[in-house]
């Protein structure tokens, strides 16, 4: 719903945490220090804040090789508290989120606190268009897999 997302300009003292760009260059996201995460892409020609993830320092995108030019598809987002966020977004200028996926951020899976998430890649099975996701923690020891299933 696009009351959860605002058009928005980095206010001072704010600063850049992380940039992290699509393969496609099509879209960009931003975290800042103060745990914002703000979108950008070449259709919707302006910042977007994403307010469902506020509070949350991001720290880790796995970006969804489905994505076009409207949409990020599904991608997944990794905290600094161990939290990963599947999250939807629609580029378009009239509906940000995208209507047809429920307008979605949601949890799906809590590391705990301790767990600083340093890395997640989505990648599709060949079976049933299942999708997964890894999510290396920072503890060198421990590289974690999240399988979820989707349905197209």
């Amino acid at each position: 719903h696009t009351e959860n997302v605002t058009d928005e300009s980095l206010e001072a003292p704010d600063s850049v945490y992380k940039i992290y760009l699509d393969p496609t260059g099509r879209h960009l996201l931003v975290a800042t220090e103060n745990n914002e995460l703000y979108y950008f892409s070449r259709a919707s020609k302006k910042f977007k804040s994403i307010s469902k993830l506020k509070g949350n320092l991001v720290t880790a995108v796995g970006w969804n090789k489905s994505s076009n030019e409207k949409s990020t598809d599904a991608i997944l987002v990794g905290t600094k508290r161990g939290l990963v966020f599947e999250l939807a977004i629609n580029a378009s200028n009239e509906g940000f989120l995208n209507q047809n996926i429920d307008s979605y951020c949601k949890q799906v899976y809590n590391f705990g606190s301790s767990t600083f998430i340093t890395g997640i890649e989505i990648f599709h099975l060949k079976k049933e268009n299942s999708s997964g996701a890894s999510a290396p923690s920072n503890n060198v020891e421990n590289i974690y897999a999240i399988l979820i299933s989707t349905t197209k």
